[in-house]
């Protein structure tokens, strides 16, 4: 599987926070921030976080949702860092914006291994754009943000 004949649907601002909002509605019960995402993942949706010894440094990535969108990886040593809760949790919303924003285009795929899947996967880092938008949309970000000084709530609706 070659991910650069893969055909990236754009996303319009308006299709994001479409989508993020009816994900806020499905799975999001409190208004409190931050959103405790793993909670959201793990108990509202089903999917596992594992953590991976190296990820970070053996694929230059911080975290993945697998193929049949059972798991979320993240790299150990950030997940069990405490300095890095904030980014564990962003890098956990980002990869629900893979599933919310794009799973049918994923779906449309057939991978014919573990290594086609990781290839494919390294090749739509460059589409990244679109979920970060449906995190800070989603307001799933928000918390993090926030805490650093900088209020994107205002531009949420």
């Amino acid at each position: 599987m070659d991910p650069r004949k893969v055909i990236s649907v754009k996303l319009t601002q308006e299709k994001i926070r479409e989508e993020a909002e009816h994900f806020r509605k499905e799975h999001i019960f409190t208004t409190d921030l931050p959103v405790d995402i793993e909670h959201v993942v793990e108990a509202t949706m089903g999917i596992r976080i594992i953590p991976i010894e190296c990820l970070q440094k053996h694929c230059d990535m911080e975290g993945f949702i697998s193929k049949d969108y059972s798991s979320i990886y993240v790299d150990e040593f950030l997940y069990t860092d405490d300095r890095y809760y904030k980014r564990v949790r962003f890098t956990i919303a980002h990869e629900i914006g893979h599933y919310v924003l794009h799973r049918s285009a994923i779906d449309d795929q057939k991978f014919s291994n573990e290594e086609d899947w990781m290839k494919f996967r390294m090749g739509i880092n460059a589409e990244n754009q679109s979920f970060t938008a449906f995190c800070t949309t989603s307001k799933i970000s928000a918390g993090i943000y926030h805490d650093k000084g900088i209020t994107i709530l205002e531009r949420i609706p």
